[in-house]
């Protein structure tokens, strides 16, 4: 399903997802290989928040620094 949907958010037709989801590209912080999903997100001001379901069954994340 996540191909399926970075494709839609990636094509003209992104309006249909894209306000309330956004594709995220990373380089892995071991591999340096690169990655990209589609994952949810809300904004709180300028800022964006990206909302992680079920944070302990995922390892993604880990590969970003908190920024405070």
């Amino acid at each position: 399903l996540n191909p399926l949907v970075e494709r839609l958010l990636r094509s003209r037709l992104h309006g249909l997802a894209s306000k309330a989801l956004l594709v995220i590209s990373w380089s892995g912080k071991k591999s340096g290989r690169r990655f990209s999903i589609p994952t949810g997100y809300q904004r709180d001001g300028d800022d964006i928040v990206v909302l992680i379901s079920k944070p302990g069954a995922k390892t993604w994340w880990k590969n970003f620094r908190s920024p405070w």
